[in-house]
């Protein structure tokens, strides 16, 4: 562990050990390294992805997905709810790799993604994993619900006299 200037911890985690309670990058000046992790069983195979996915980590990625292709199951799926930045090379490597999934007769699933992931793939115009994204995305809120945690409180607003903050509206 290491202190910041401010007194604040961080913990580094190689991009190839799985993330435990302090999965944790030190983010500086440099990209987040990503860290992967591969899951397998008897009729499915799968791969969580958390950071930043770019030219840097494209290889890593590449093999990785070419492992989970090449295994003899029935589903391989992909977790990328912990994308934080994904470049339209590593999303060309994921399209592949369902690509290549679906060709062989097997199922191909995201079963989370993350808003970021979500909004590249339907700008590079990837309609598929947009599509599966779509599908899986979870907004914050939407977590807290699943938990059983209440609604978070909303400020009481009304839209004639006041703003958000509770001020009165500007006159004008």
């Amino acid at each position: 562990m290491d202190t910041t200037p401010t007194g604040r911890r961080t913990v580094e985690v190689a991009a190839s050990q799985p993330l435990g309670s302090e999965g944790r990058r030190r983010r500086g000046d440099q990209a987040m390294e990503p860290a992967f992790r591969t899951y397998g069983g008897f009729d499915a195979a799968g791969l969580r992805v958390v950071g930043e996915l770019d030219l840097g980590s494209r290889d890593r990625l590449r093999s990785l997905l070419r492992q989970l292709a090449a295994r003899d199951v029935d589903r391989v799926w992909l977790d990328l709810e912990g994308v934080i930045f994904i470049d339209c090379g590593c999303m060309h490597e994921l399209e592949r790799s369902r690509q290549v999934v679906l060709a062989s007769g097997r199922r191909f699933e995201l079963t989370a993604a993350s808003p970021m992931f979500v909004r590249v793939a339907e700008l590079a115009l990837y309609d598929e994993l947009a599509a599966l994204g779509r599908a899986v995305v979870r907004q914050p809120w939407r977590r807290d619900q699943e938990r059983g945690d209440p609604d978070p409180e909303l400020p009481d607003v009304d839209a004639d006299t006041r703003n958000v903050d509770g001020l009165p509206h500007p006159p004008g």
